[in-house]
C-alpha cells in the first residue's frame, strides 16, 4: 500500500502509459476482474517517489510478488539482476511468450530474475493465459511484444473503447445489457 496519496490524474496517466497492463506480465485490465494496480518500481520503503517515472502499471499478482524488491536472483546465473523496469526496459528485448502464449519466457538474466521473483507462470496464471488465448485476448499484439500474433480482437476493441469508464465509475459489460436497462437480471 502506498504511503502518498496518488492524484486520479496522475494514476490515469499511468493506467493510459501503461495500456491498462501489467507492465510485468501484460495481463490486460479488461480481461481480469480485479483492478490493476499502481506500483512503485523504486518503492517507497527505499525512498522511491510516488511521481510519474516511477510508477507502473501492475496486476495484483505481480504487484504482491515483487513488494519492496528491485532485485533478484536469475536461476541460470546464479546472479543477483535488477528485475525488468516496465518504465525503462523493453519488453521483447527480455521475454517472451512460449506455450502457444501462455508461459512466459526470461530471454535475459533480468528477464529471468524477474520471471521467478514475481511466480509469473504460477499455474493459476498459466491456466488463466490459457483461458485468455482460446478467446483471442492474449497475448496482446500491438507490438507491445513480438512471437505470436493474431488477428484484432474483441479485448482490443474494448480496451479503446472503455479506457474513460475506467476512472469515470462506469461499469463496462461484454455481452449483457447496459447498466441503464431495465432488464432486473442483467449483471455487470
Amino acid at each position: 500500500m502506498s504511503r502518498t496519496r496518488i492524484s486520479v490524474e496522475l494514476r490515469q496517466r499511468v493506467m493510459e502509459n501503461g495500456r491498462f497492463r501489467c507492465g510485468y506480465c501484460l495481463t490486460s485490465q479488461y480481461i481480469i476482474g480485479p483492478l490493476l494496480e499502481i506500483d512503485h518500481y523504486i518503492p517507497e520503503a527505499q525512498d522511491g517517489s510516488s511521481t510519474e517515472d516511477n510508477l507502473c502499471v501492475a496486476c495484483p499478482m505481480c504487484n504482491s510478488h515483487k513488494a519492496d524488491r528491485i532485485s533478484a536472483t536469475d536461476p541460470d546465473t546464479a546472479t543477483v539482476q535488477p528485475l525488468f523496469n516496465p518504465k525503462n526496459d523493453r519488453w521483447n528485448e527480455h521475454f517472451t511468450w512460449i506455450e502457444d502464449g501462455t508461459v512466459m519466457q526470461g530471454l535475459t538474466p533480468i528477464g529471468r530474475a524477474t520471471v521467478a521473483a514475481l511466480q509469473v507462470n504460477h499455474p493459476d496464471a498459466v491456466h488463466a493465459r490459457r483461458l485468455w488465448v482460446s478467446a483471442g485476448w492474449h497475448p496482446p499484439n500491438d507490438g507491445t511484444q513480438l512471437g505470436i500474433r493474431r488477428k484484432h480482437t474483441r479485448v482490443n476493441s474494448l480496451e479503446r473503447v472503455s479506457r474513460s469508464n475506467y476512472f469515470n465509475g462506469s461499469r463496462l459489460c461484454i455481452g449483457t445489457p447496459g447498466p441503464e436497462s431495465s432488464d432486473q437480471n442483467s449483471k455487470c
